[in-house]
């Protein structure tokens, strides 16, 4: 905190990069308890402010420190390492100085008292001051270094999306200090911009559509990563040239950061359900924080999920104009135990469905007050769904289209007919989409397939309990032979609260023929417990890597055949 801005973002691209490979089981990448409480410092900061702290908490705390100088024996007399001293800031000088009893050993000073430190992990050239000051508790940080060839140099084979995420992360103090910084470039894009927000699925519609509109031969920006707080949209922005189309993936909380100063053309909402809770708390949060941010960008069309009662909440309370969407028939889908929204929010009388598709989604009306489903202006009709792909008629009050795809679960057919109603609004030909949708190929865990070993394997995000429950539909759907891993993590971005996995339905799984599942995961015996009361016996592995590996031993008993599928889902960390 208080370094200077050059060095500031080098440090943290650097960092990010470091909490992205923590549980990359190379011993080379973190060596020394010292080494970790660097980086266990950097995940304290991103949990406290999601961003770098402020510059001001510097001058804080050297008035605090002057004020109080009891406050310094609780630090004992210590021995201050001070990377790079001559890049920070007075202020953080100041600090140094205050906290160092004892003695300063600087790096970068003419007057060294130590040599430079070496290249990153520094793990030698402190032999000798350590052996003067034992016992010594050091906190070092590394030398200026290239963010993208330590990305590299750390995971050649995450090298590409390591170094997005360093620069989504290096522009996280351009937001902190000019919070009118997205609506400077927001002129870069020509024809306009599209925000995509919703519990699941914002990913895989913003590349979706980024890529019809590509398709169609429109320049587009994109935060293609899924970095949609308001620093990854203005990285995406930073790193654009002139450009026809935005497409956005913007965190539903966060929208209000982003949608004041960007004036979307078009805020597509998908769906809205209990997620994460000890971070963004309960929908009707969400539902006030994106109605909020709505009214600040008067002009916005809001494209929502019709079907969805909660999003038909926001599009009834806001002035913006709307276009509506949904599924206009009954898939005969069974349904699970849980649903985020039971009741009508205008009167809390118990709503009436004449269908339900999954979750909350389906032909709704409140028989108290007449809340209901609004007309829809984009439908699918004509679904039809199976193992191996989907298919259904797009009709908009621009004209109809088939759509077809390889994917599976009613879900999908909601997030493509979002991106088809959007992708309808901005002009691109549906011809364009169905090659987007033909040549889509998301690298990014969500619906992502390999073939390993002579095995396929799909992996997928699942995140909250309808999530979940969506993955469990297409691995029944699949009658045959299988192992389902599933990893649950409790980090920060999954959130620490993992009481919904008993929200989700894993009796639907009980009794199910040539099945293995695994449990895995830091969370791995919380799930193995949830798990058991489903009558589903898991075993808890360590990791992926383990699950094959016993995967292996199962084939070599005869338990199941070589060619049984894999299923891995998982949470965000995980």
């Amino acid at each position: 905190c208080g370094l200077k801005r050059r060095r500031l973002r080098e440090l943290w691209a650097f960092l990010q990069c470091g909490l992205a490979n923590l549980g990359d089981s190379d011993p080379d990448w973190i060596q020394t308890t010292e080494e970790q409480a660097v980086l266990d410092l950097a995940r304290s900061i991103l949990i406290f402010e999601e961003a770098v702290l402020p510059g001001e908490a510097v001058n804080l705390a050297v008035r605090a420190l002057e004020a109080e100088p009891a406050l310094r024996q609780r630090f004992g007399s210590p021995v201050v390492l001070a990377d790079d001293y001559l890049l920070m800031s007075r202020a953080s000088q100041h600090l140094v100085n205050l906290l160092a009893t004892d003695k300063i050993a600087i790096a970068g000073s003419e007057d060294d008292i130590l040599p430079a430190f070496e290249p990153y992990p520094c793990t030698t050239g402190f032999e000798e001051f350590e052996a003067a000051h034992a016992p010594l508790q050091r906190v070092t940080l590394e030398t200026p270094f290239h963010p993208l060839d330590r990305a590299w140099e750390a995971a050649p084979d995450l090298a590409s999306e390591m170094g997005l995420i360093a620069c989504a992360i290096a522009e996280e103090l351009t937001c902190g200090t000019d919070p009118r910084v997205i609506a400077d470039l927001a002129p870069r894009l020509q024809k306009g911009s599209v925000c995509v927000v919703g519990t699941n699925g914002k990913t895989t519609v913003t590349n979706l559509l980024a890529d019809a509109l590509e398709t169609a031969g429109q320049r587009v920006v994109c935060n293609r990563t899924g970095a949609n707080l308001d620093s990854g949209v203005a990285t995406a922005l930073l790193h654009a040239r002139e450009a026809d189309w935005g497409v956005f993936e913007c965190d539903e909380l966060w929208l209000a950061k982003i949608l004041p100063h960007l004036q979307a053309d078009y805020v597509l909402l998908l769906n809205l359900f209990r997620d994460q809770l000890d971070r963004v708390g309960e929908i009707d949060r969400i539902q006030e924080s994106i109605a909020g941010a709505l009214a600040t960008s008067p002009k916005t069309t809001l494209v929502f999920n019709a079907d969805d009662p909660l999003c038909a909440a926001i599009a009834e309370r806001v002035g913006n104009p709307t276009v509506a969407f949904g599924v206009d028939e009954d898939l005969h889908l069974p349904q699970n135990t849980v649903a985020d929204a039971q009741m009508c929010q205008r009167c809390s009388a118990m709503l009436e469905y004449a269908y339900r598709q999954y979750g909350q989604l389906g032909s709704y009306c409140c028989p108290a007050c007449g809340f209901a489903r609004p007309s829809l202006d984009c439908a699918a009709r004509d679904v039809h769904l199976g193992a191996d792909g989907l298919s259904f008629a797009a009709h908009g009050p621009r004209g109809a289209a088939e759509i077809e795809a390889p994917f599976s679960g009613a879900y999908m057919v909601y997030n493509l007919l979002a991106t088809w109603a959007a992708a309808d609004l901005v002009s691109v030909p549906a011809e364009a989409l169905q090659r987007a949708i033909d040549a889509f190929d998301p690298r990014n865990g969500r619906l992502q397939r390999y073939r390993l070993g002579g095995r396929d394997v799909l992996l997928n995000l699942a995140k909250n309990p309808t999530g979940f429950n969506q993955n469990l539909k297409i691995v029944e759907a699949d009658r045959g032979p299988k192992m389902v891993a599933f990893f649950i993590n409790d980090q920060v971005a999954d959130g620490r609260d993992i009481s919904w996995i008993w929200d989700i339905d894993f009796e639907e799984l009980a009794g199910q023929p040539d099945t293995v599942v695994f449990a895995g995961g830091s969370r791995a015996h919380d799930l193995a417990v949830r798990l058991k009361y489903a009558g589903i016996e898991a075993a808890v592995v360590e990791n992926i890597e383990d699950a094959f590996a016993r995967l292996g031993a199962l084939t070599a008993a005869g338990v199941l055949p070589a060619d049984a599928a894999v299923y891995a889902i998982a949470n965000y960390t995980a």
